[in-house]
């Protein structure tokens, strides 16, 4: 038997501040799983390095330090594959890799090219090896942040392991009619399958029989295929296989509030991941709790939400791309830039809804899993700097109606035993 214990992101800027038990029990619990999992959500540098023109929402960067915090709970694998993990550039990503590997932890989802960053880590536990992959699926102005390999005499190109996404809009034959004389007097460009691509993500197209009218997605099998490949080649030296999937897309193209559904070529992808052989499937991303799935007997948490959450607590520098996309002054330093948006992006660091999550320990044996327990966490949303982001235990009456909305469609079941949320199997 192997037990594992997971997180979501940790997007950490600064230390923990000092806390009683309640920090207490969450190292505790993490400590009981044999292979302990977080989202690595930030780029840890000790020098300045120049900020990228694109950014996961806001840059974010971090002393090298501050995975002294997230070793001393315990974590042994830190998946890095986000969309923060190229705020600065190749030079970022390079220092967070150096540290990693200086310091002998275990990591996956970035490196020097693309045969790197799709490399699993592998954790040694008692009952064998067992292998971690870290994957992100990115907004699509992010593609630049994919990682490369060498051709033709030319080197790798450092980067991300990205899964990329084909977005399709089905309409019908009028509605197609009439866009399509827009989209000719606009120049846009003619797809093979004799649609119209627009803004680089969606190609709309007369809906064919049986199709629905509407919006789908599919994974880049490209992609797919790397990162199926990679998964079934580590059954081969491993007695189990984890696959990290960092990805905020949804279903309905509404705000974060509503984002518990995730997209239909991340569904697409999990599956195909466990068919592939991976024993299960740990989200994060879009910074709130989505559903829990059983699949094939293994589970799938689609976003296990925040656990460390300090981006907006004590920004002290900021590059100008910050203040040019929220039409600030220039002159304004990073603390001030912060607190005059932070309603910004669906009011990420105001909503308790970003605020509350769990952190799930199970138990896998001949392939199949026999226990799943959460312990509900809760973020601080104290107004004092220095306190805002970190987490504390829970009642599960604050989580359990948010993991039961987002797992109805699963059929997942949860029961309130004690102080923590079980999964019935």
């Amino acid at each position: 038997m192997i037990s594992f214990t997971a997180t979501g992101d940790s997007l950490i800027l600064e230390h923990f501040p000092e806390m009683d038990k309640d920090y207490e029990i969450i190292k505790q619990q993490i400590d009981r799983g044999n292979v302990r999992i977080t989202n690595l959500e930030t780029v840890l540098a000790d020098e300045p390095h120049f900020a990228n023109t694109f950014s996961g929402g806001g840059w974010i960067t971090a002393p090298s330090a501050v995975l002294n915090d997230l070793e001393d709970l315990g974590f042994n694998f830190y998946a890095c594959a986000n969309n923060h993990a190229m705020d600065y550039s190749y030079g970022g990503l390079l220092s967070t890799a150096a540290e990693l590997r200086r310091r002998k932890l275990n990591f996956a989802g970035i490196g020097e090219s693309m045969s790197l960053a799709s490399q699993p880590a592998y954790v040694q536990t008692p009952e064998g090896r067992v292998a971690l992959f870290s994957v992100a699926a990115l907004y699509e102005h992010q593609h630049g942040a994919r990682a490369g390999d060498p051709h033709d005499g030319l080197p790798g190109r450092p980067g991300l392991n990205i899964l990329r996404r084909n977005c399709y809009i089905n309409v019908t034959e009028e509605q197609f009619r009439v866009y399509s004389e827009i989209a000719e007097m606009a120049g846009a460009y003619r797809t093979e399958d004799g649609g119209y691509c627009i803004d680089n993500r969606h190609t709309i197209k007369p809906a064919k029989p049986g199709e629905t009218i509407g919006r789908y997605t599919t994974p880049n099998e490209a992609d797919m295929n790397r990162i199926l490949s990679q998964i079934s080649a580590s059954k081969q030296i491993s007695s189990m296989t984890v696959v990290c999937m960092h990805a905020h897309a949804n279903k309905l193209i509404e705000s974060y509030l509503n984002e518990t559904e995730p997209d239909y070529y991340l569904e697409d992808f999990v599956h195909r991941a466990i068919d592939a052989g991976a024993d299960a499937v740990v989200g994060s991303g879009c910074h709130r709790l989505r559903g829990i799935e059983i699949y094939q007997g293994k589970p799938i948490f689609y976003s296990l939400g925040n656990f460390v959450f300090t981006v907006y607590a004590d920004s002290a520098r900021m590059p100008y791309d910050y203040l040019e996309a929220r039409d600030l002054p220039w002159t304004m330093p990073g603390p001030s830039a912060v607190a005059s948006s932070v309603s910004y992006d669906a009011d990420l660091s105001i909503n308790p809804v970003y605020y509350r999550s769990v952190i799930p320990y199970w138990e896998m044996e001949d392939g199949k899993m026999k226990k799943l327990e959460l312990l509900p966490i809760a973020l601080d949303m104290s107004s004092v700097p220095g306190l805002k982001g970190f987490p504390h235990p829970c009642a599960p009456e604050l989580v359990i109606d948010d993991l039961r909305e987002a797992s109805r469609s699963y059929g997942t079941e949860f029961a309130v035993i004690g102080d923590r949320i079980e999964v019935l199997l």
